[in-house]
This record gives structure tokens, C-alpha cells and sequence, in this order.
């Protein structure tokens, strides 16, 4: 797991803890659980915790749902509208830590729609910062996205990519083994039994990997950028 990772989880599992114990001093409120998903999310589909809450309200099993601020409970304006126009239907009330706002309460989704809103205008300004940042990253030929580490080679001082001379021997092998018919399968099972630790370090070598390493256009000298796009946010409109 990375270092990253753990402080994610870190700062996720202080935030529940936190959470839990605001519920559980007022005498009003009912703990019920807690609802969580550890990767982002753009809409509701992509969210399995997400929807195994609204499943619950659904069900009858909760009146309100507590969530620490807008950009937790959705990025996806539209999504966003929906789902709180629903648990209205259903009388499941929702409250925002950070902008002490109900769902419920008379001003509430015209507030929430006012947040919601710019939230996401926030979240489209990012998204739209990183890809300037990336564009303008691969017109300098200097940049180190032109050196990102690939396995059978290591980067020097200068950030620059050298042979690692080790390595690039099983990259061979493993371009050759494919060139004369063995599956990735067969090639896997090879890099194992001859004990070749994965890129990684680890013992078993992952099928994507291989396929990967078969697949990298560096291995012809050359580094391509912007094969693949993400759909402009929000990226989907619930029907």
C-alpha cells in the first residue's frame, strides 16, 4: 500500500470516527452506520457505498444521513439534484457538517443548489488546470514525463531514463518468448519458475503486467501522449 494510500485511509478513518461521535452526543439522532467508498467517484454508479445508502433510505432503514460537506455527498450537479429531490420524496433528511445546512429545513435545497453548483464549477476548473498542466508538460522535450520510469530501465541524475541492464534481459525474453507463439500465460508461468521478481518486487507475476510490458511504446524508442481521454465532467446525466 502506498504512503499516499495510508494517509487517504488515515484521514478517512478520523473523519468516521468523528462523525460517529457527534451522532452518538445527540440524543435526538440514532446511530445507524456508516457509508463509505474509498475511491472517487464522478457519479452515483461509480459508488458502491454511495448506493447501498440510498438502497437503505429506499428501505425505510434511515430518516437522515450525515456527511461531512456537498463535495463528499456528490460532484455531479445533476446527480447531486436528483438524488437529494428523491430522499426529499422519501422524507430522509440530510445534513452538511461544514455548511449547517438540512435538506429538510424551508431554505434548504435552494441553498444546497446554490453549493452544489459551485462546487462543481470548482471541481471542472481543476480538472481543467491538470490537463493544461499536462498538455504543456509534453511540449518540452526536457519534461520529466519523457523519462517516467519503465521496467528495464532506471532514471539518473539528470531524470533522464538509462538501461538497466538486468531487466531489459527479461524485456528481451519476454518480446521473444511472445514472438515464437508462448501465451502470456506460458511467459508468466516461465518468469516464475526461473524466479524473476515482477517490477514490483513481488514473486507472481501479474498477467497485465506482461501485457503491459508487450504493449509500452517506449520499447521502440518512443514516448506517445494523449492516447486515451477522460469525457469532460460531469461525464454522464442520470435518466
Amino acid at each position: 500500500m502506498s504512503t499516499q494510500m495510508e494517509r487517504q485511509l488515515q484521514s478517512l478513518s478520523a473523519q468516521m470516527d468523528f462523525e460517529k461521535e457527534d451522532i452518538l452526543e445527540n440524543p435526538a439522532w440514532e446511530y445507524v452506520g456508516t457509508y463509505t467508498d474509498i475511491k472517487s467517484g464522478r457519479t452515483i454508479s461509480s459508488r458502491p457505498g454511495f448506493q447501498s445508502l440510498l438502497a437503505d433510505c429506499e428501505a425505510g432503514k434511515i430518516d437522515m444521513i450525515y456527511t461531512k460537506s456537498i463535495s463528499r455527498f456528490g460532484r455531479n450537479c445533476v446527480d447531486f439534484l436528483v438524488t437529494l429531490r428523491r430522499l426529499k420524496e422519501l422524507k430522509v433528511d440530510v445534513f452538511f457538517y461544514n455548511e449547517q445546512i438540512h435538506l429538510l429545513s424551508q431554505a434548504g435545497e435552494l441553498l444546497l443548489t446554490l453549493h452544489a453548483g459551485i462546487a462543481q464549477a470548482e471541481s471542472e476548473n481543476k480538472s481543467e488546470n491538470i490537463k493544461w498542466g499536462l498538455r504543456r508538460s509534453t511540449m518540452d522535450p526536457d519534461s520529466p514525463a519523457f523519462s517516467r520510469r519503465c521496467y528495464g530501465y532506471d532514471r539518473n541524475e539528470e531524470e533522464g531514463l538509462i538501461l538497466n541492464i538486468a531487466e531489459a534481459r527479461i524485456v528481451l525474453k519476454i518480446f521473444d518468448w511472445y514472438e515464437q507463439g508462448w501465451s502470456i500465460v506460458r511467459i508468466k508461468k516461465e518468469l516464475e519458475a526461473l524466479w524473476v521478481p515482477t517490477p514490483t518486487g513481488k514473486k507472481k507475476w501479474p498477467v497485465k503486467t506482461i501485457e503491459n510490458i508487450l504493449t509500452n511504446e517506449k520499447y521502440t524508442g518512443t514516448s506517445v501522449y494523449g492516447e486515451t481521454e477522460s469525457a469532460d465532467f460531469p461525464s454522464t446525466v442520470p435518466v
